[in-house]
């Protein structure tokens, strides 16, 4: 009988382990929208910096010809990408595809390095209320299909706090 018990202890425990993350991804936190506006702030990048924000979650689509996820939320711990959740079914996909997605601040210094007379086509475009780079694509040769490159950035939230 006690056997049983400890085994039925255990197993209620190990479903209740695997409720308490949010979103699908082993690092659990809370969220919520950002309350402060700098919209007034022209430069882009030194709107973004008014919010002062590190961590944050942020909604993201990599367009190339690679393994597309979709739109992923990618969670953002002291300024570095600690998960990347494909928004479709929560699965965390940090450790595959996730590589590839972009802090805010990584899109702006992605978008800094391309000259544009140096590619076909560029296009940057900023969102207006927080700065950070909402659309960043770049399609290196005309005349080569598959080789753009794009993202996609949307609905960020801040993070409130870590459990």
């Amino acid at each position: 009988m006690k056997t049983t018990t400890y085994f039925v202890l255990h197993l209620v425990f190990a479903f209740t382990l695997s409720g308490c993350t949010d979103m699908g991804t082993n690092v659990p936190f809370l969220t919520k929208p950002i309350g402060d506006d700098f919209s007034n702030i022209s430069d882009p990048k030194a709107r973004w910096a008014a919010y002062n924000l590190t961590d944050y979650v942020i909604e993201q689509e990599m367009s190339c010809f690679c393994d597309y996820q979709g739109v992923c939320k990618v969670v953002v711990r002291s300024g570095t990408i600690v998960d990347v959740i494909r928004k479709s079914d929560g699965v965390s996909i940090i450790s595959g595809s996730g590589q590839y997605f972009k802090t805010a601040d990584q899109l702006f210094l992605f978008a800094e390095s391309v000259h544009p007379d140096s590619v076909a086509y560029f296009v940057v475009e900023y969102d207006p209320r927080f700065g950070f780079p909402r659309l960043v694509y770049i399609d290196y040769y005309g005349w080569i299909a598959d080789e753009e490159l794009g993202y996609r950035s949307t609905a960020i939230e801040q993070i409130v706090r870590w459990y």
